[in-house]
């Protein structure tokens, strides 16, 4: 017999009530997405460091903000889905 725990439903962050969690999504779910959204964060912040620096330096104000929100967001994205891996290892 299957049970379906009551989770709450986390937005996210960066989504407001746009996104929101799968009921049923599993600590594991989450796991991957947190991986995910760290490996996109990190390809975006390598090609700002080091050799990229210089052509990210050339962008206009307006390109480098929207990038580092980009950024930002998936940071903040990566964070809530690690409270909800938390919320449901706690219950």
């Amino acid at each position: 017999m299957h049970t379906t725990q009551n989770y709450p439903i986390p937005t996210f962050s960066a989504g407001g009530k746009i996104y929101r969690l799968a009921e049923d999504a599993k600590p594991g779910d989450l796991f991957d997405q947190v991986n995910a959204r760290m490996a996109q964060l990190s390809a975006m912040l390598n090609m700002v460091i080091a050799e990229g620096s210089e052509r990210f330096d050339q962008m206009s104000a307006e390109i480098k903000d929207d990038y580092l929100w980009g950024a930002s967001m998936l940071c903040d994205e990566a964070r809530d889905l690690l409270r909800a891996i938390q919320e449901r290892k706690t219950q």
